[in-house]
């Protein structure tokens, strides 16, 4: 009785993992896809980062602003590896949702460049040996 309680507790906690990350994954694309329909361009500056999976990725924290208004926001840049200490204070290119300014990434990374159709601008290529 035991062990199959503890199956049907495994499956469950599993089953609610996966939901999760679905949705999760699926207000991500939702979102990004809100800033692709209706985008706008401004920079933004680093102010924190916070290494997390054993260096492959890292959460920045970052500012910008749209009219005259200053915006925080959070965003995990996936595989870049040691360095994240050298985009402290540095200026990243920032695409927001128009009609939510909230909803926004920065652009620090060539794949994130190339998925969002910025341009990956020389004074960059420092970036390229940090990112895999």
């Amino acid at each position: 009785m035991s062990k199959k309680r503890d199956l049907i507790l495994t499956a469950l906690v599993i089953t609610t993992l996966i939901i999760w990350s679905l949705y999760k994954g699926n207000v991500k694309n939702d979102n990004e896809g809100k800033i692709i329909k209706d985008r706008a361009l401004t920079k933004g500056i680093v102010f924190s980062y916070s290494v997390v999976h054993h260096g492959s990725n890292i959460w920045v924290d970052y500012k910008y602003r749209v009219n005259d208004k200053e915006i925080k926001n959070s965003h995990m840049i996936n595989y870049f590896a040691s360095g994240a200490e050298k985009l402290f204070g540095q200026e990243f290119d920032v695409l927001y949702e128009r009609e939510n300014p909230q909803n926004s990434v920065i652009v620090i990374t060539k794949k994130f460049h190339e998925k969002f159709d910025v341009p990956f601008g020389s004074k960059l290529n420092w970036v390229l040996e940090y990112e895999y």
